[in-house]
């Protein structure tokens, strides 16, 4: 009885132990770094007596983790980058497609910005902040992460006055504040900045080129996610493109929008939609605060989605990712109010933050990405 009891011991704590270390075994895979692929586009379409951008244009992305932190810089160093012009109204486009593959551990990251070394554009290396992307690395698993467009109005050689005076009128004329990008050789005004995927029916050496990249992360079964609307999101090649403005980030009292977006989860069918939102805060939360997302719901027929977030003390940045939403309406801008009170109760409301969301997306994509659109109400 006592050779069998030990038998049967050894054989529970060899069990036990096998157990323990399969578990470590899977923790220590899930946490591994994983490959980040995607392409970062750079368009520039120049005004009237500015001229086009020269090749090489050589990039270093900026990527920050969502909790904070400093940035990882990624030298793109792609070799086989391409270079292409279109002709759009009067003047051609110049535009600059790399392919970039990085690795980073699990978990919430957005793309601050670009460093630019281009001798065309300034003889000193520049940055160019974009305030996303965001994307989420998973446990386990490669991610692509779209291509990433970012658009630009040149502007001709002038002093830092005549750009500002410039970026004035053109922001009056628009309606929207745009950002300023100061260069000597010629100021850059941020237009827009969206998220694609190459579609089957771009024919471009550039088009096959991020084909290339896509068709490896299938292969490989990577998570794809496109983070459609920071500006919009929709095709780089479509003739009579819109591009739609970039909606200003939100500043408050207690809060600044850093990176707002919808997030388009393309590893599951039907595609998984939902927000991203981050957050600064700026000035010091009660130790009982707390705050309330609501983000419109794409279906009129269904309430907003509400997320309850409780900070925790001295915290500089709130990320939220919310809940799905079953469909969405293309084409038009959502809104997430943000309400802070300053105590668990929601009595006293600290105050209101509302940030304005834009979602314009290539039908190809939506087709592509099997996203469900909402039925427009009877």
């Amino acid at each position: 009885m006592t050779r069998f009891m030990s038998v049967l011991l050894i054989i529970v704590m060899v069990t036990i132990a096998g157990c323990a270390a399969t578990n470590q075994a899977q923790h220590h895979a899930e946490s591994q770094p994983q490959e980040v692929l995607g392409t970062m586009v750079i368009r520039i379409n120049p005004t009237d007596l500015a001229s086009l951008p020269e090749p090489p244009i050589d990039l270093m992305l900026h990527i920050r983790q969502m909790t904070g932190g400093h940035d990882v810089i990624y030298d793109i160093a792609d070799g086989m980058a391409i270079w292409e012009l279109f002709t759009e109204g009067p003047n051609d486009v110049g535009v600059c497609f790399q392919n970039f593959r990085l690795v980073l551990p699990p978990g919430n990251y957005f793309v601050a910005g670009l460093d630019v070394r281009a001798k065309s554009l300034s003889d000193k290396p520049f940055f160019l902040p974009t305030g996303g992307p965001s994307f989420t690395v998973p446990k386990g698993g490669c991610v692509y992460i779209g291509r990433i467009n970012a658009t630009y109005l040149r502007l001709p050689p002038g002093s830092l006055d005549q750009a500002k005076a410039t970026t004035g009128k053109i922001s009056a004329a628009t309606g929207n504040p745009l950002r300023m990008i100061y260069l000597t050789k010629g100021a850059l005004l941020a237009t827009a900045l969206f998220v694609d995927q190459p579609t089957e029916d771009e024919c471009t050496p550039a088009g096959d080129y991020c084909k290339q990249l896509l068709a490896y992360a299938h292969h490989n079964v990577c998570t794809v996610q496109c983070v459609a609307a920071l500006t919009g999101c929709a095709s780089a090649h479509d003739k009579g493109q819109v591009y739609h403005l970039l909606p200003p980030n939100a500043e408050s009292e207690y809060l600044k929008t850093v990176n707002v977006g919808i997030l388009l989860e393309g590893s599951v069918t039907p595609t998984e939609i939902s927000y991203s939102i981050t957050l600064k805060v700026q000035k010091p939360l009660p130790k009982s605060a707390i705050a309330v997302l609501k983000f419109e719901n794409p279906d009129p027929r269904a309430d907003p989605v509400e997320v309850v977030y409780e900070p925790k003390p001295d915290q500089k940045e709130i990320f939220v990712i919310s809940p799905s939403v079953a469909c969405i309406v293309n084409g038009r801008y959502y809104r997430v109010v943000v309400t802070l009170f300053g105590d668990r109760e929601r009595r006293d409301i600290l105050g209101t933050h509302e940030q304005m969301v834009a979602f314009f997306v290539s039908s190809k994509i939506l087709r592509m990405l099997s996203v469900p659109e909402c039925r427009p109400t009877e």
